[in-house]
């Protein structure tokens, strides 16, 4: 859903599964997945929808870091913070 940026599906899997705070094999949740994905609009929908910010993956990085390290735009890593 993420890889290819299908927001309405993603909206349904979060509201209907509870899936905001799933993890895949690598401690990714949907949010950091999102911005290893450059998804602007699934990240902003996921941090409106409450997503925890803080997580971290299995490797500590949050989704700022991730955001970061990947050198994402400005409005992302605002998008992040704010």
């Amino acid at each position: 859903m993420i890889e290819a940026g299908d927001l309405a599906r993603l909206r349904v899997a979060v509201t209907t599964t509870g899936a905001l705070e799933s993890r895949n094999a690598i401690g990714w949740t949907p949010l950091i997945k999102a911005v290893s994905e450059d998804r602007h609009e699934i990240v902003s929908f996921l941090v409106d929808a409450g997503a925890d910010r803080g997580a971290r993956d299995d490797l500590d990085l949050t989704a700022l870091d991730h955001a970061v390290s990947d050198a994402r735009s400005k409005a992302m890593i605002d998008r992040l913070t704010r």
